[in-house]
């Protein structure tokens, strides 16, 4: 028995910054795995299903790219503000709840 495993890809850019964010959409297990193997019409059902929820998740993903990226501009000075980085993390791990409530609500 086969398995794949479906995962969107969305790059997001701020200012100078540019980030690749790898989304773990669905793990199916099915007995031929592979895109070309699926039928013309699971594959556009599949296709739906990512395009929906790139677009559902777009400003959660946006909002968690940018404060990822102000924690590592945080974590580099010498001076780390321990305040800071906290309520960064919190807002991280808040974001990235509301993306798994998204990637578990797909039907």
């Amino acid at each position: 028995m086969g398995r794949w495993i479906l995962s969107l890809t969305a790059t997001v850019s701020v200012g100078r910054w540019t980030k690749s964010l790898v989304t773990p959409l669905a793990v199916a297990i099915c007995t031929d795995p592979g895109w070309y193997s699926m039928s013309h019409e699971n594959r556009e059902k599949l296709r739906k299903v990512r395009d929906d929820f790139q677009r559902d998740t777009l400003e959660i993903r946006k909002q968690l790219v940018v404060k990822q990226m102000e924690l590592t501009t945080l974590s580099a000075k010498l001076d780390l503000e321990p305040v800071k980085a906290e309520k960064l993390s919190n807002e991280i791990a808040q974001l990235q709840a509301a993306l798994g409530k998204n990637v578990g609500n797909i039907s």
